[in-house]
């Protein structure tokens, strides 16, 4: 798992996903979700809105491309989830995969 801010910062990632994505937990501190996403991908759960949906508290899921350092080409069934506030309202989100 890991905790993204809404804008996309990466929070934490548990042991897993650093292993996975080839991160230390010291190099999490300074990525974004757009490290995780292919910049050439037309993807649309790589899109402006893909996000946009995440912090308006809508969950997404699916296969995605995604990117481990290096850029090596990883495939992920992953679980993106908006976790609300105690006034209901998104303030970060996790992706599960």
């Amino acid at each position: 798992t890991a905790e993204f801010s809404l804008d996309g910062e990466m929070l934490s990632g548990n042991e897993n996903f650093c292993k996975l994505f080839g991160y230390s937990q010291h190099d999490l501190d300074q990525l974004t979700h757009t490290a995780l996403v292919d910049p050439n991908s037309k993807d649309p759960a790589d899109s402006k809105d893909f996000w946009s949906d995440l912090c308006s508290g809508k969950a997404k899921s699916g296969d995605f491309k995604r990117l481990g350092k290096g850029g090596k080409e990883l495939w992920i069934h992953g679980h993106y989830a908006p976790v609300m506030d105690s006034e209901g309202e998104p303030c970060k989100v996790i992706l599960c995969a």
